[in-house]
């Protein structure tokens, strides 16, 4: 086994140029496999951080405008939601659950603590609301249903917004002012969703409809969809209930918009199916195309050391011995330049990672270990399939013939 690699070394450093080309296929092969692969990776955990923060089943439920003229009314009329049509909906629609509403307090009203002061988002919600958001409890407790049938005067901070007010202080317990008006802090959550969730402020919908808009308007209905259930029928039967409530056509999916998390959610992950299937043909392309640069520049090779393998098997050496020679200088050869190509690859998926490359579609782009070992089996087969049919000529050729060769 030494001597064979000390024959190939010899003859790669004999052939330095060839070597070079022969290297730099495989190298760019298995380099732009590894980038690829990484890429995907990085798509699907920024599809998958879309849908971290919130319930895959999650239906969000928004007032839109008419656009089908109905009972002599015509279009374009704007469909305001309120909190009513929760009541009917949790009452009516037995395929949902923890059906909540989501209003938020004008920017003028402020939340304060002591001569702390912070324009925060304060939302006025029942509790399923935090369950459809994912909301994780670090402190305290979250908003109950009695807080919203006795409509309390608290309030729960997002971590963010908690610091913002009390610095490093504990906040639960202690009180804050929303316009003026003292709340009670019941409790602390996190959200994986982002600063922009950290930062929220809730409080009871029926406080905030008390205390500040007495309209009972909303902003948004949100829910849970129970699991088998069709989102279309979901969709379909808020339509017919929602229609008869704000007069307008049960078909005009304008008067009132629905976004199904599941729904999207499966969309983006068939789009991914897609992508990592185009990643892996492109990938494996450019791998294959590399490794018949490979064959092509061993055939030259065995052409020009004819005269070798003729002294060869003139002094006894078997087929075999010269088919493992050639193979061997494919296999070290593709080896050498591929694991070359896939730490340089894993080297700016890395520096990638450190510079916190993201955005709201791609993060922390990686290539697990499993992934890796296939890439280089990959790369074993395709070079030994390259360095076969060269390495078989070289292996056939008559002592003779080879020797009498220019």
């Amino acid at each position: 086994m030494i001597d064979a690699f000390a024959e190939v070394f010899d003859s790669v450093t004999r052939h330095r140029l060839r070597a070079i080309a022969t290297a730099f296929g495989v190298f760019w092969g298995i380099f732009m496999l590894t980038l690829m692969l990484a890429s995907g990776r990085g798509l699907r955990n920024g599809i998958d951080n879309i849908f971290v923060d919130d319930a895959v089943n999650s239906v969000w439920i928004f007032g839109g405008r008419s656009a089908l003229p109905f009972e002599g009314l015509g279009i374009n009329r704007t469909i305001q939601l309120n909190a009513d049509d929760i009541d009917l909906i949790a009452r009516a629609v037995s395929e949902l659950m923890d059906a909540t509403p989501r209003r938020l307090l004008p920017a003028s009203i402020s939340i304060a603590h002591g001569t702390r002061s912070a324009a925060l988002s304060i939302y006025g919600i029942y509790p399923g609301y935090t369950r459809i958001e994912k909301s994780k409890r670090t402190k305290g407790r979250l908003i109950n249903e009695l807080d919203v049938e006795r409509a309390r005067k608290v309030v729960l901070l997002g971590e963010s917004a908690r610091k913002q007010l009390f610095g490093q202080q504990d906040a639960v317990g202690d009180t804050v002012t929303i316009g003026g008006v003292q709340f009670q802090v019941i409790g602390e959550f996190t959200d994986e969703g982002g600063e922009e969730e950290r930062l929220r402020v809730y409080i009871p919908y029926s406080t905030l409809a008390r205390t500040f808009d007495p309209t009972r308007k909303v902003e948004l209905i949100a829910a849970r969809v129970r699991p088998g259930v069709s989102t279309h029928a979901v969709q379909m039967r808020l339509l017919r209930l929602l229609s008869r409530r704000h007069s307008f056509d049960p078909r005009d999916e304008n008067a009132v918009r629905m976004w199904f998390a599941e729904a999207e959610y499966k969309k983006l992950l068939n789009l991914m199916r897609g992508i990592d299937m185009g990643i892996l043909v492109v990938g494996l392309g450019t791998l294959i195309s590399g490794m018949i640069g490979v064959s092509n520049i061993l055939f030259v090779s065995v052409r020009e050391r004819a005269q070798e393998f003729g002294l060869r098997r003139a002094l006894g050496a078997t087929e075999s011995s010269i088919l493992r020679l050639v193979l061997t200088e494919a296999l070290v050869l593709s080896s050498f330049a591929g694991g070359l190509g896939l730490l340089t690859g894993l080297s700016i998926v890395e520096i990638a990672r450190r510079a916190d490359v993201k955005s709201d579609y791609f993060r922390n782009p990686g290539l697990n270990v499993t992934t890796g070992l296939y890439a280089l089996g990959v790369l074993v087969v395709t070079a030994l399939c390259a360095g076969y049919f060269p390495a078989r000529e070289a292996a056939r050729m008559q002592p003779i013939d080879a020797l009498r060769r220019d």
